[in-house]
This record gives structure tokens, C-alpha cells and sequence, in this order.
């Protein structure tokens, strides 16, 4: 059963000696864990002093663009959640990642996630989130 993925955020030139090795990305100190319960209690946190569900709603969408501007870390580990929504999600997330590794290997060092999500056209999965902060919050 797959409940989560590690990946490499980034591209590499041709080396003539091989690819990197995989163990060189993929050890435990290497690797960012990404934990969505915890963004949903910091976000609680962050709304929780907001007085109606507007304010906790524009609190909790800059709070997440401001997640999603910075750089993606080397090597991260998060959840498919394969079972429960099936396998657009984790699509959807892989090629924002590659769009925004593309961006960095070509010398955009400071494209994010905001602008590859525009460029793929996900609103329709931002909508999604927003409506489920508005249920959880």
C-alpha cells in the first residue's frame, strides 16, 4: 500500500561518470517530510483569533501563498493520499514539480510553485482546497 512519495526536486546535467546515486538523495537526514495535519493545526492556530469565517479564510489563503512561494527543498516526502482521492492529485503535484525544477535548471531560480500551478492551470485544485479550509476552519 502507497500512502506516500519521496522525490528528487530538480533536474541534472549529463554527467559522463552516471546519475547520481540514489542513496545520496534518499537517506533519512536528506529528506524534508511534508505533513498536511500539521499545516491544517497551524493554520487553526493562525485563524483561530479571527472573529468570522472571511477573515479566517483570507488568513489561511495568505498564509498558504506565502507557503507556496518558497523553494521547493531538494528531496521531500508527502502523502498520495492515492486511496482516498485517487491518482489526479498526485499527478497534479509531480508536474508542478517538474515544471518548477525545469524553471530552476534553466536559471529561474526563483519561480515557485504559484506561477507552475497558473502555468498547469490548477485552479480548479485550488478551489477544491479552499472550499475544504472553509469546512475544516
Amino acid at each position: 500500500m502507497v500512502t506516500d512519495i519521496a522525490v528528487v526536486n530538480k533536474l541534472f546535467r549529463h554527467n559522463p561518470d552516471g546519475p547520481p546515486r540514489h542513496n545520496d538523495f534518499f537517506s533519512e537526514d536528506s529528506v524534508e517530510i511534508k505533513d498536511p495535519d500539521k499545516l491544517m493545526k497551524e493554520l487553526a492556530e493562525l485563524t483561530s483569533a479571527a472573529a468570522n469565517p472571511t477573515e479566517k479564510l483570507r488568513i489561511a489563503l495568505s498564509h498558504s501563498e506565502n507557503t507556496a512561494k518558497k523553494t521547493l527543498p531538494d528531496v521531500e516526502r508527502f502523502p498520495t493520499h492515492f486511496y482516498e482521492d485517487g491518482i489526479t492529485g498526485v499527478e497534479g503535484s509531480l508536474k508542478c514539480r517538474a515544471i518548477i525544477a525545469h524553471r530552476h535548471f534553466i536559471g529561474d531560480t526563483d519561480y515557485s510553485a504559484i506561477p507552475a500551478a497558473k502555468r498547469f492551470n490548477l485552479f480548479k485544485l485550488l478551489q477544491i482546497t479552499k472550499n475544504s479550509l472553509r469546512r475544516k476552519l
